[in-house]
């Protein structure tokens, strides 16, 4: 594949991107149902991929509590302002 064709897919999926306000991959076909893909955008701006951790076996997807979601982390619970920090009054 030659550097202007690569430069091409980028700016033709820049462009879709902001024309349809959503994203858009610059993608190279691989196979019938794969590709390497080369940049995203989303509303015509270049997206910064994500780093995701691929494991090398089973044993690491499960931890002493279960299974591992490192990409989604657990919502913190907010704390209750109306709360008492001393726990709950015993003054009765």
């Amino acid at each position: 594949m030659k550097a202007n064709e690569v430069w091409f897919r980028c700016q033709k999926a820049r462009i879709m991107s902001w024309l349809g306000s959503n994203h858009v991959g610059a993608i190279i076909p691989t196979g019938p149902d794969s590709g390497i893909v080369l940049a995203v955008y989303h509303n015509g701006r270049y997206i910064e991929p994500e780093v995701f951790h691929v494991p090398n076996s089973p044993a690491e997807m499960w931890g002493p509590d279960g299974p591992l979601y490192r990409s989604q982390q657990p919502p913190e619970a907010p704390e209750d302002p109306a709360a008492p920090e001393g726990g709950p009054d015993e003054s009765h």
